[in-house]
């Protein structure tokens, strides 16, 4: 890492990290002693990648957070709509993009119309939920919505030639029509586009935030009680 570092110096003066530069060794030290013992504050993360680089890097940190939290998928066998699995669903001049919270376990061995459960992909708050997620050549970050308001439940039918293609009905993804992409059909013609799908890790754990977020118990309790309890009394 240093030696890369010193090979960069040669075309700049400085290395930029957001308002600040920092000389050759102020950079190589934060590079192998971290931000807590640079001159940054720990904030600069956001500028780590374009100080390093020498110039605008922008979509690079996006495109790491992608490729660490989606799997590659490639066309043979077919996408297949399960937990992980995101898509985008265009209505008029609108998009939205969900994701598929169905077990996996639970979309295959098909026997006729099926309903899957979706979360929608929001703009990202604070303390949220988030992934990133490509569209094209560009990338989105995005956060999960838990609130039951948001929910959506759509009705497929397995794919008719999955049997002899996976040994199992599931819901398969068709080839696009004058695209290279693919995307799903409900029973009404919805139209749904495959957009990529997650790592099962990472499936797994919005799965056990989503549980998480449910399973509180909703009781009346004392005023007094609740107070003098969070006091430590």
């Amino acid at each position: 890492v240093e030696g890369w570092i010193r090979n960069k110096e040669k075309g700049v003066e400085n290395f930029k990290f957001g308002t600040r530069e920092l000389k050759l060794e102020q950079t190589i030290k934060l590079a192998t002693k971290g931000l807590s013992e640079s001159v940054l504050k720990k904030n600069a993360f956001r500028d780590l990648t374009a100080g390093f680089a020498c110039n605008d890097v922008s979509d690079l940190d996006e495109r790491l957070a992608w490729i660490m939290s989606f799997r590659t998928v490639f066309s043979a066998p077919r996408p297949t709509l399960w937990l992980g699995t995101v898509v985008s669903e265009k209505k008029g001049d609108r998009e939205s993009y969900l994701i598929c919270m169905r077990p996996r376990c639970d979309c295959v061995r098909l026997n006729g119309e099926t309903t899957f459960f979706f979360l929608p992909l929001v703009e990202p708050e604070k303390q949220s939920e988030q992934l990133v997620v490509k569209f094209g050549d560009r990338f989105k970050r995005l956060g999960i919505e838990l609130d039951p308001a948001g929910w959506i439940c759509r009705q497929f039918n397995p794919s008719e030639d999955d049997c002899e293609e996976t040994g199992g009905q599931r819901i398969l993804a068709e080839k696009q029509k004058n695209d290279d992409g693919f995307g799903f059909t409900d029973i009404s013609g919805g139209q749904y586009t495959w957009q990529g799908e997650l790592k099962a890790e990472y499936a797994q754990r919005i799965a056990q935030t989503f549980a998480a977020n449910q399973n509180r118990v909703a009781v009346d309790e004392s005023e007094w009680l609740r107070r003098i309890t969070k006091a430590g009394y």
